[in-house]
């Protein structure tokens, strides 16, 4: 029910939003949907987000169904039986051995003992070894098919304003790191950031925003600091 309430939300959106069209008066006064959606940018962005993630998983769930459709009329059989002769025959039912070592990896003091948990073990581990086996199936039939995926995801546009550059204006790949001098996860970006850099060259247009978070005490100094050196021509 949520994602069929979703779709419908966002469907809805999708056809009420036009950028002339009047949402409400005020004294006469018309606020249109393009105040609305520019008031809402944010929100709506993740909106077309959630559709888009909605969208991708139904397609790549009727892309399966396809391969396996045609996969069964090229065997002439039906997919039922194809699945059952590409992916349960194929899987290995787990020995003793194998269930024993996860029953030890994974035994408590308070753990049922092993003989009575046996079965539960073969059917867990035998289910992931299908999932693996059918996966790797539907991996082969969609080498060898023509798929072309034409849903694109959400794009935000993101400028450079006046931020620090370095890299030709018109290279093809831009990039435009938001980070805080004083976080330590954007710290573990930097080796490959500089690797990008290194490795592509002129083919890499990267551009640095200022995002000092408020709980890092040294960080908006940092920032300032920074932009300082860029006023001498030090920034980097």
């Amino acid at each position: 029910m949520k994602k069929l309430s979703l779709v419908g939300l966002l469907f809805l959106l999708a056809s009420c939003s036009g950028g002339s069209k009047v949402a409400a008066t005020v004294n006469g006064e018309p606020i249109y949907f393009k105040e609305l959606d520019e008031a809402a940018k944010s929100e709506l962005q993740k909106i077309d987000s959630q559709l888009y993630e909605v969208r991708r998983n139904v397609l790549d769930s009727v892309i399966e169904d396809k391969l396996l459709q045609k996969a069964a009329k090229d065997k002439g059989v039906t997919v039922e039986e194809l699945l059952k002769q590409e992916v349960e025959n194929k899987t290995a039912v787990p020995a003793e051995e194998e269930m024993k070592a996860m029953y030890e990896a994974r035994k408590q003091k308070d753990s049922e003992p092993f003989e009575t948990v046996k079965d539960d073990l073969r059917n867990y581990l035998l289910r992931q070894r299908q999932q693996m086996q059918r996966h790797q199936f539907l991996a082969n039939l969609q080498k060898d098919a023509k798929i072309e995926v034409k849903l694109e995801a959400p794009r935000v546009e993101v400028a450079e304003g006046n931020s620090p550059s370095k890299g030709p204006e018109n290279a093809p790949v831009k990039i435009i790191e938001f980070s805080d001098y004083e976080c330590p996860f954007c710290g573990r970006a930097r080796p490959t950031v500089n690797q990008i850099i290194n490795t592509y060259g002129e083919k890499v247009r990267y551009t640095f925003r200022d995002f000092p978070l408020s709980f890092h005490k040294e960080s908006f100094k940092a920032h300032e600091a920074c932009h300082c050196a860029g006023d001498q021509n030090k920034y980097w």
